[in-house]
């Protein structure tokens, strides 16, 4: 593949999160859950399609996040929230599908070949005080327990707690997720989400087949990258402005997807027609 290329991992989360779905009980919640998400993942990248430079999102990240707060929301907020979120669900079905589906994927992964989990916590400073049925959905539903720190005196040392929470929750991968000085005295309160993902291919490349090629990294401008290399039978789709590859994991029920233009500048053109009903 010698041109450009942004690879939409966001989306294909938010994809490969429908295939656990079909053996769950409440399936039909889930399955309404799972929709929205994608609508929403969608809506957030058309947002951030245009800004200068690469982009990596997890949009159930920060669906999943939101969710443990729309708990407590309720009036013009719920009703907002819920829009932008496409939450189609009421409060009282909505936090026990994901419940449902992060429970699928935190077991699903533990007997496949690949890793999996995701992790919330929130993080609020120690004299707030929360009503007792939204502590309840946060750790029935989300596994989430709302752990108090002093922001007021001690911000420094709160974003070192939640910093350390996030390196251990993605096995040391994310270091410093909240940078110094983002945190102040006038801070209430922080949402985390941790996803943590690691797989092998199910068809390996091999690193004798890695070479140095022309990549087309803004459409326009060329540079020299190590491309990898290789010849099989893939899930694969063309026309005259897109080629589609699917690159499945060991097991085949996670995949990334990779949406590559016909044109080294095609990308603009591509990402305006990206939808959840055109996908």
């Amino acid at each position: 593949m010698k041109t450009m290329l942004r690879t939409l991992i966001s989306l294909v989360f938010c994809f490969c999160l429908a295939f656990p779905v079909a053996g769950l009980k409440a399936a039909d919640t889930s399955e309404s859950l799972v929709t929205g998400n994608n609508q929403f993942a969608f809506d957030l990248y058309a947002r951030l399609a245009g800004k200068e430079g690469n982009l990596f999102l997890s949009p159930y990240s920060i669906s999943s996040a939101l969710s443990m707060t729309y708990a407590g929301a309720r009036g013009n907020t719920e009703k907002e929230m819920a829009k932008v979120l496409h939450f189609n669900l009421r409060q009282d079905r909505l936090h026990p599908a994901f419940q449902t589906l992060n429970e699928s994927i935190n077991r699903g992964a533990g007997q496949k070949t690949y890793q999996l989990t995701v992790a919330n916590a929130i993080w609020a400073q120690k004299d707030c005080k929360f009503l007792p049925d939204f502590l309840k959905i946060a750790r029935k539903n989300y596994d989430a327990e709302v752990e108090n720190l002093d922001f007021a005196k001690n911000a420094e040392g709160a974003r070192d707690t939640i910093n350390r929470w996030v390196e251990k929750k993605t096995k040391d991968k994310i270091k410093d997720l909240i940078p110094s000085g983002i945190l102040n005295a006038l801070t209430r309160m922080v949402l985390t989400n941790a996803i943590y993902f690691k797989g092998n291919w199910a068809r390996q490349f091999k690193k004798e087949n890695t070479q140095s090629d022309t990549f087309y990294a803004d459409g326009k401008t060329q540079i020299q990258a190590l491309l990898m290399h290789q010849q099989d039978e893939f899930d694969y789709f063309a026309n005259e402005t897109l080629q589609v590859l699917r690159l499945p994991y060991q097991g085949d029920d996670l995949s990334m997807v990779v949406l590559l233009p016909r044109k080294n500048d095609g990308l603009p053109a591509l990402e305006k027609k990206l939808t959840a009903q055109a996908v």
